[in-house]
């Protein structure tokens, strides 16, 4: 299930991350403020290969889902399961993606309430 969320996920992070809540402006290959521990000039978005990679000086490299997992301070499994779920959601024809997304912020947020810290519940809806 994990790997073929991340594969699935492949090249779509600029598309998704948003929905994690991390902001557009962090989403650039240039240094910027790091959505994760706030630093002014520390992080970069790269997204090599289209794995949605990012460095930090202070929080260090990652993949895009490690990205989800420090911003939400979840599991690999907790992350994962959220774009599953979110893909199952996007991919219902007919809709647009602003109620979906409103959907599976309300299911997750049944799901993961025990989470201390999680801001923002599991609303990635397009793995």
């Amino acid at each position: 299930m994990i790997a073929n969320t991340i594969e699935r996920a492949r090249g779509r992070w600029r598309e998704i991350l948003p929905q994690f809540g991390i902001d557009t402006r962090f989403l650039q290959n240039r240094h910027g403020p790091c959505p994760i521990c706030g630093g002014k000039d520390r992080f970069r978005f790269d997204d090599r290969d289209g794995s949605g990679s990012y460095y930090c000086n202070q929080c260090g490299p990652g993949p895009g889902i490690m990205l989800i997992r420090k911003f939400k301070g979840w599991s690999h499994a907790t992350a994962s399961r959220a774009g599953t779920q979110g893909e199952q959601d996007l991919s219902s024809s007919g809709r647009s993606k602003e109620p979906r997304v409103r959907n599976v912020i309300s299911d997750a947020t049944r799901a993961v309430g025990y989470f201390a810290g999680a801001a923002r519940p599991q609303a990635l809806s397009i793995f």
